[in-house]
């Protein structure tokens, strides 16, 4: 069901006979009433979602040919007999046929919205009702209609535009018409002539304004008025017309049908309209009316039928209650939501009987009724117009009323957190951030301050934010998708320190297929973009970031949609300059419908109003895209965890709102995004190569359900089989990757920035929990190593098993060491070295002061004492009370320790503890000097670094390229053993 409208039937079907016929010599046409039935026939087929009849919304093409071609051979009429319009006459018989059946539409519609309808839609329904009851709801919708920022609803009053267009028409034609008798001198060629003026100018202006704005195209009087104007030109000519043999005029009204009817089949909701397109209803139209003889066969034969002749009486009451019950069903069960065909024509046809009961006791009265027969001219336009107001004045005090309604339950969320995948609010609450009915407005600073293209200028505006001083510089790039994301980039510009310049328009991609590139609906879209890529090149950014909407599209060729993106993404990216780094966002989630309006709907149940993440991500465009940043070496990220759960894409997330309507993200919520896109974006920052990097999340190892490992793999041009083998790092960290905290981002941050590198990261999560006791989180480490070297991952993801090393933090990071070294422990299951080929911990200081039970096994020792089952080691006859483990054996794997330190950590750092055991540990060398053997082969690096907290967060460009030059002199060490071996 499209937002289209029809436009309304107007007065009885008549035609003057001859330019200077009296009115009493106007007389019925049934092949006119019978046009009246195939145009809303059209129109409620179209929008009962009969796809067949995409292009049904031409019907309005149709019926206002019809209504410009009587009106105008009436007025004529007059003009001919009087020499003058009888304008209260003209203006009351028409408030008579037109306002009656609108105003009660009106009402009863206004009552059944405040009983079906979402609260936060109301308020905005009844200002429609308001425009409509005063003539003016084409103008209100073209206003509203600039709705790329924020996507609406269809309002059950969006058909009364067409009324809107013709009573404005109605009031301005008359006078236009005496004008030109008068200018012309009473010469009716003089008069047709300036009607064909009209039509021509109001033409090129509905040509001129479509690529600028379509809504105000499609709405617009001076846009439309065009085809209401050439019906008045058939008017004055079409005494002319009947002279046209008889065999021919049957052809040419067959044509004509066929016109209208073909015009409703091939043009679809993409088809630029109105324009040139709308010639060919407008044609159609003309040659029905134009060749058209009572009597005389032809397309008239078929439009005389009854049901064609029932359906034409009803048209103008079927017309205004059809739309308003087809809303109000799919506003009630489904807001957004396309209705069922099925359900859609039940509906159509249930219009039908409510129609004849309109057309009967409140169209038929007030028309040709005794009461208005005898009533005066005037006293039916001061009714009418005090009618009008009234109605208008009840509405506004609804409206108002609507407003005061609670769009929020009295409970508190407190402050969100930005997490991984989060879950969703069980209630709106009162301290929801923006609040519902602000949602739309919660755009972000570019589009207030004039940095976000309008969809219908081609300039191109840029601005600069952040540190502009850096000599960093990202630049955005994007159409109203990149523009809500302009928030969280700038937080990521503050915390990492670079100079962010936005380029963005709506409705223009930055990345699209070829097709669309080559061929863009909107011209000023593709100026734009050229533009952008142009000054790109002339001032080249460090980075260009590049997000876009891209709606899912299940009903399309999925294998043909990736081809497209894959092939087009790789050409965006392409365009880009050559010293310049790109990196794409993928796009965020799409609703079917308004999630503010289901939140508005459901305070107290908001996780009613989550999408399956199955249907909101485009996963195909997604896949195409990375596919796309492989190819070209480019960088792709996701945040896609931020936003969804394993199953779900929640609305409303803690206190802060998601959405602001069915895909754009609210700045509020993008600012929380800031930390973790600054932490995906960071490594794109430094100079070098962008190694783009794969990530194969939860996947399943082991035996206990809540263990998840997650693989990120570094993409690379050699994708072949027989490809050289890559060296593996097994990642063990407490928190769980899917934490959502601090250090979980670190940590996946972490996983990302060594797969860069080069190394295969199998990630592991474990949890503790009593449940779950420490032991088992050892079998666990243990098992996903195993799973790491299975031959089946091996292939996989073409690591090579004899490069294997740890990486973990204070508790993970030795979880693997215990398993990489004989410690005397009785479980141990690893000797010799053989688990791994080297061991990185980084580790934060703590206070083992406390009780061993706030630090579930986080430090070293508390790893060693947990593994050997004991409290203290004191109490630990297993374990060596100088070191436990010792790093000296000729079998161990090298070790690096990096430590945070912090001397506000009295009296025991274990950190630092670990490292003096480690340098004691090893054996002196003999009183000649020559090396001990042991102390040859231990391989120990301990490196404090200053700071507090996670020291993973501590570390520094520097640190961590000492780390990859660490592991990758030790990868190449095992390698080359391996050959020697070999």
């Amino acid at each position: 069901m499209k937002q289209g409208g029809a436009g309304r039937m107007s007065g009885a079907g008549a035609v003057a006979t001859s330019a200077r016929a009296r009115p009493a010599e106007v007389r019925f046409r049934p092949d006119i009433q019978g046009l009246r039935a195939v145009a809303v026939g059209l129109v409620l087929l179209e929008h009962a979602g009969v796809g067949a009849v995409a292009g049904g919304f031409v019907g309005v093409d149709v019926f206002f040919v019809i209504s410009g071609f009587l009106i105008t051979a009436h007025l004529l009429a007059t003009l001919a007999e009087r020499g003058r319009i009888d304008f209260t006459a003209f203006y009351a018989a028409r408030a008579r046929r037109i306002l009656p059946a609108s105003l009660a539409v009106i009402a009863l519609t206004a009552v059944a919205s405040v009983i079906l309808v979402s609260p936060l839609r109301l308020e905005q329904i009844l200002a429609d009702a308001i425009a409509s009851a005063l003539y003016v709801p084409n103008v209100a919708f073209a206003v509203a209609q600039t709705d790329y920022l924020a996507g609406t609803e269809p309002s059950p009053f969006q058909h009364f535009w067409s009324l809107g267009v013709e009573e404005q028409f109605y009031l301005l034609w008359p006078a236009l018409l005496l004008g030109l008798f008068v200018v012309a001198r009473r010469s009716p060629r003089g008069v047709v002539i300036g009607m064909g003026a009209v039509a021509l100018l109001s033409f090129a202006a509905c040509l001129v304004v479509l690529p600028q704005s379509q809504p105000w195209a499609f709405f617009s009087l001076p846009t439309r008025a065009w085809e209401l104007a050439v019906g008045g030109v058939l008017a004055g000519v079409i005494t002319s017309m009947q002279r046209t043999p008889a065999v021919v005029a049957r052809i040419l009204t067959w044509a004509g049908l066929a016109l209208i009817v073909v015009s409703a089949v091939t043009i679809t909701a993409e088809t630029s309209f109105p324009g040139f397109a709308t010639l060919a209803p407008v044609t159609g139209t003309l040659l029905v009316i134009a060749f058209g003889r009572p009597r005389d066969g032809g397309a008239s034969w078929l439009l005389r039928s009854r049901p064609f002749q029932f359906v034409g009486l009803i048209s103008y009451s079927l017309y205004l209650v059809h739309w308003p019950i087809l809303v109000l069903v799919q506003e009630h069960t489904a807001p957004g939501v396309a209705l069922p065909m099925g359900l859609g024509v039940a509906l159509v046809v249930v219009a039908v009987p409510v129609a004849w009961l309109l057309y009967r006791f409140v169209e038929t009265p007030f028309r040709r009724g005794s009461r208005a027969r005898r009533s005066s001219p005037g006293r039916s336009l001061g009714l009418a117009a005090v009618g009008s107001v009234a109605l208008a004045a009840l509405l506004a005090g609804g409206s108002a009323a609507a407003a005061l309604m609670p769009l929020h339950s009295d409970r508190a969320a407190g402050e969100t957190v930005a997490t991984l995948l989060p879950e969703s609010a069980q209630f709106v609450p009162s301290d929801v951030s923006p609040p519902l009915d602000e949602a739309v407005a919660d755009t972000g600073e570019i589009y207030s301050n004039g940095c976000q293209q309008s969809v219908g200028e081609a300039e191109v505006t840029t601005c600069s934010f952040g540190d502009l001083d850096s000599p960093v510089t990202v630049a955005l790039f994007g159409d109203s998708h990149a523009g809500r994301w302009f928030p969280a980039l700038q937080v990521a510009a503050e915390e990492e320190g670079f100079r962010l310049e936005t380029f963005t328009k709506s409705e223009c991609r930055s990345q699209d297929t070829d097709i669309a590139w080559a061929n863009a609906a909107n011209p000023t879209c593709a100026a734009w973009r050229d533009g952008v890529i142009e000054h790109l090149r002339d001032d080249p950014p460090d980075v260009v970031v590049m997000t876009n909407h891209i709606a899912p599209r299940p009903d399309r060729d999925q294998e043909l949609i990736a081809r497209d993106w894959e092939e087009g993404t790789v050409s965006s990216i392409e365009r880009m300059p050559a010293d310049t780094r790109v990196v794409t966002i993928a796009d965020t989630p799409e609703f079917s419908s308004s999630p503010v309006l289901c939140l508005a709907s459901h305070l107290e149940s908001a996780a009613e109003c989550a999408v399956p993440r199955s249907e909101a991500i485009n996963t195909t465009v997604l896949e195409a895209q990375e596919a796309a940043a492989r190819t070209t070496g480019s960088g792709f990220i996701t945040m896609t965890d931020t936003v969804c759960n394993a199953e779900t894409c929640p609305a409303l997330i803690g206190s802060t709102l998601v959405y602001s309507d069915t895909h754009h993200m609210t700045a509020t919520w993008s600012r929380l995004l800031g930390p973790a896109l600054a932490l995906q974006l960071a490594p794109f920052l430094e100079p070098g190569d962008v190694a783009s990097v794969h990530v194969d999340a939860d996947l399943a190892y082991g035996t206990h359900p809540d263990q998840t490992l997650d693989v990120c793999v570094p993409v690379d041009e050699v994708t072949s089989s027989d490809a050289p083998a890559r060296p593996a790092i097994l990642s063990v960290h407490g928190g769980g990757w899917h934490s959502g905290d601090k250090q979980g981002r670190q940590w996946r941050e972490s996983c990302e920035w060594l797969a860069s590198e080069g190394f295969v990261v199998f990630q592991v999560n474990y949890r503790l929990a009593p449940e779950h006791p420490f032991p088992a989180a050892i079998d666990d480490v243990r098992s996903a190593l195993a799973w790491a070297r299975d031959p089946e991952q091996v292939a996989s993801y073409r690591i090579d098993p004899a490069r294997v090393a740890a990486f973990g933090d204070s508790a993970g990071g030795n979880l693997a060491a215990l398993l990489a070294l004989d410690g005397g422990a009785p479980t141990s299951a690893a000797t010799d070295g053989g688990e791994v080929a080297a061991v990185v911990t980084v580790s934060a200081p703590f206070d083992l002061t406390e009780p061993a039970s706030a630090h579930v096994g986080r430090g070293f020792e508390r790893v060693q004492l947990d593994y050997l089952g004991c409290a203290d080691y004191g109490d630990c006859p297993a374990a060596s009370a100088a070191s436990p483990i010792t790093f000296a054996d000729a079998g161990s794997p090298p070790f690096y320790l990096v430590h945070a330190r912090d001397d506000d950590l009295i009296p025991f750092d274990q950190a630092e503890a670990l490292a003096t055991a480690l340098e004691a540990s090893k054996p002196d060398d003999d009183a000649a000097g020559a090396p001990n053997p042991a102390t040859a082969s231990a391989d120990v690096t301990v490196r404090p670094i200053d700071g507090a907290g996670h020291a993973l967060s501590l570390l520094d460009a520097e640190v961590r390229a000492d780390i990859v030059e660490w592991l990758t002199t030790r990868m190449s060490s095992r390698e080359n053993e391996n050959e020697g071996s070999g």
